[in-house]
């Protein structure tokens, strides 16, 4: 119980510095590094607080409101170097990604996220991928490794869209079920994680994937 009070008081500290950081630098040339440092922060708290909804949502939040400040420094270029707007409008990019797969990630948003974005925000939060399987004619099962939790993911790399039915199954369990998706071109879609049982595992067989 310590431990977790611990860490939420980490989390709330960081979410402070990011949110003073914000209200305090609008007006004045802010070093590029200084948007990085505190990406890699959100980054960091949210793999501390990877349960929690309610952190996840005040990260998004705070992770939303830092990419309109890197948005409106990039509308000032008189303000900056060649070299920091170019790392400025990249910034921007890692920020929207790092969003977007907080969201998915943290099941507090619903968001399309491209392999580009999957890679992006992955710089941040430095977790893992394998690839498990794939069948003929179908797409690639990845697991996602993070914060001792697994997720596996359906990889697209193609320009194609697809409908995939599939069937899961516990391994060393008795939980079990199917499930049907949608999947856009260049994606990465989520299937299922163990967050609230990080023993658990799963695989996946009789997948079949149509074109849409």
């Amino acid at each position: 119980m310590v431990l977790y009070h611990l860490k939420q008081l980490k989390m709330r500290f960081i979410l402070f510095v990011a949110c003073v950081f914000i209200l305090t630098h609008t007006h004045a040339k802010t070093n590029p590094k200084q948007f990085d440092t505190t990406l890699n922060q959100i980054a960091e708290a949210f793999k501390e607080g990877i349960l929690d909804y309610n952190e996840c949502e005040r990260l998004r939040n705070v992770t939303k409101d830092l990419v309109l400040d890197i948005e409106r420094e990039v509308l000032q270029p008189s303000k900056y170097s060649t070299a920091d707007m170019e790392e400025l409008k990249q910034l921007k990019k890692d920020g929207d990604a790092l969003e977007r797969f907080m969201g998915v990630l943290g099941n507090c948003g619903h968001y399309y996220l491209t392999i580009e974005m999957f890679e992006l925000a992955n710089k941040r939060l430095k977790g893992t991928t394998q690839a498990l399987m794939k069948n003929e004619n179908c797409l690639q099962v990845i697991a996602y490794n993070i914060a001792g939790y697994q997720y596996l993911f359906f990889e697209n790399t193609t320009e194609v869209q697809y409908k995939i039915t599939y069937r899961w199954k516990e391994i060393d369990g008795f939980r079990y079920g199917d499930g049907s998706l949608g999947i856009l071109k260049s994606s990465i879609t989520n299937i299922i994680d163990n967050r609230f049982n990080p023993q658990s595992k799963f695989f996946l067989y009789d997948m079949v994937c149509k074109e849409r």
